[in-house]
């Protein structure tokens, strides 16, 4: 793995942090049963976390492959989807978790890939104040 595919999947995961930390905001203000929405915020995010791995993995693999990398890019998008509605599914089956604040969860993901520009941005700024520059 190169410096600069750590870089970018450090600064997504940073992205998901302030992602869910933005996030909590909202559902401690605006859920009735607060533990619940936590909850659910953080088994989204976790996920999205082993999502992104998933996926960092995934491309890898295929990009060494010298046959197939198609098909097993496509397998492996099912399956993570597979996991996803999974997970959705056994929370609103059992109740346990806030349904919704979940998915959000999962939502950062997504969220913290489109602002990894920025975030990488951010960080750059930082680092050189730091440097003195």
């Amino acid at each position: 793995m190169t410096d600069t595919t750590k870089k970018t999947i450090s600064e997504v995961l940073i992205g998901m942090a302030a992602y869910f930390v933005i996030a909590s905001i909202f559902v401690l203000i605006f859920t009735k049963d607060k533990l619940r929405g936590e909850g659910g915020l953080l088994v989204g995010t976790v996920a999205g976390v082993l999502m992104l791995f998933s996926m960092k993995h995934t491309i890898y693999k295929a990009m060494h492959m010298q046959k197939g990398h198609s098909a097993f890019l496509a397998f492996s998008s099912v399956g993570r989807m597979l996991a996803a509605v999974s997970v959705l599914g056994a929370i609103d089956y059992f109740g346990w978790l806030n349904l919704i604040t979940t998915f959000a969860g999962f939502f950062g993901l997504k969220v913290a890939t489109y602002a990894q520009p920025l975030t990488h941005r951010l960080i750059e700024k930082a680092t050189k104040k730091k440097q003195g520059g």
